[in-house]
């Protein structure tokens, strides 16, 4: 039951520390008067946030609010509807699926975001000119305030006791520029240095996804193991499996002229070049940790579709 009010209220209480990261202290320190400033927390739950700060030796003052306040030093406040302004805030803003909302008939703000920790990030903008966010990992590729990003962390360690949701601390700028990707300490490039190792393709073949008889497969999630995801002959995917309401197998068919066995093999040649180049960082995370150290990943249609045309023109 407490486990079900936290997910109504989008609540999830932070564990591990990601405030000693490199890159985290020097978007920090890059504050204005850093040391004395007084930290904004619009969501501070039970208040961990500013006791990982002062861990990572930062002894800055805050105000802390939060809808259901947990003590005597969090004001009772809605920071979606009322966001608190200030020069910096830092925070773990609530999660909460639009659709996973309405599948448990929870209550939803009016929005055209999907996420409740988007409508948060929107509000915290506005508010403030530095903005530290822990949020899911999959923003990476949601394309949402892109002028202010100024660093992304994928964060590895245990943040959470009680959701595997892969996350990263996002840290927002007056003015973002090009956005740097950290592997936690690792800067693994700027984002645009990263999409040029995306192929980029002609649409050859009108690639139809879920034909319960298409001759191309695809496993499109990692396991829990290592990196399985990969196209295979569609005779590997049973029809049963292939259904508009999953993504993690389906099957797929082109209209244009191929050989299958040969348009898979090089079509995993690419998807294996783009994951190597790139750190998976255009792959969706999903789901928790694999056992060999890194988060499971998702290939969405969309990628998909290019590796598939790219495949074609190389043969």
């Amino acid at each position: 039951m407490i486990i079900e009010t936290k997910r109504h209220a989008g609540q999830y209480f932070t564990k591990g520390n990601c405030f000693e990261f490199k890159p985290f202290r020097s978007w920090f320190e890059s504050i204005p008067n850093y040391r004395d400033m007084t930290i904004v927390e619009p969501f501070a739950g039970a208040g961990d946030i500013p006791t990982l700060i002062k861990n990572a030796g930062y002894y800055n003052t805050w105000k802390m609010f939060d809808l259901h306040p947990k003590n005597k030093e969090i004001e009772t406040r809605d920071s979606i509807l009322d966001c608190p302004r200030g020069q910096c805030i830092i925070t773990n803003p609530p999660y909460l699926a639009k659709n996973s909302a309405t599948r448990r008939n929870f209550s939803f703000p009016k929005t055209h975001y999907d996420d409740l920790y988007k409508l948060s990030l929107d509000k915290m903008l506005m508010a403030s000119p530095h903005v530290g966010a822990i949020i899911p990992e999959s923003f990476i590729t949601s394309k949402l305030f892109i002028n202010r990003v100024s660093k992304i962390i994928s964060i590895k360690i245990k943040m959470f006791e009680d959701t595997e949701c892969p996350v990263c601390l996002a840290l927002f700028s007056e003015n973002g520029g090009d956005v740097e990707i950290y592997d936690e300490n690792e800067l693994i490039g700027n984002m645009s240095e990263l999409k040029e190792c995306l192929p980029v393709s002609i649409k050859h073949n009108n690639w139809e996804f879920n034909k319960k008889n298409g001759n191309i497969g695809l496993i499109a999630i990692d396991n829990t193991k290592t990196d399985t995801i990969k196209f295979v002959d569609g005779n590997y995917i049973s029809s049963d499996d292939v259904k508009v309401s999953s993504r993690a197998k389906t099957r797929i068919s082109g209209d244009g002229k191929y050989n299958v066995d040969s348009l898979i093999e090089e079509a995993n040649n690419i998807l294996k070049e783009i994951r190597n180049l790139t750190h998976d960082v255009f792959l969706t995370s999903f789901k928790g940790m694999r056992e060999d150290g890194k988060y499971r990943r998702r290939l969405d249609f969309g990628l998909s579709k290019t590796i598939l045309d790219c495949a074609w023109e190389r043969l």
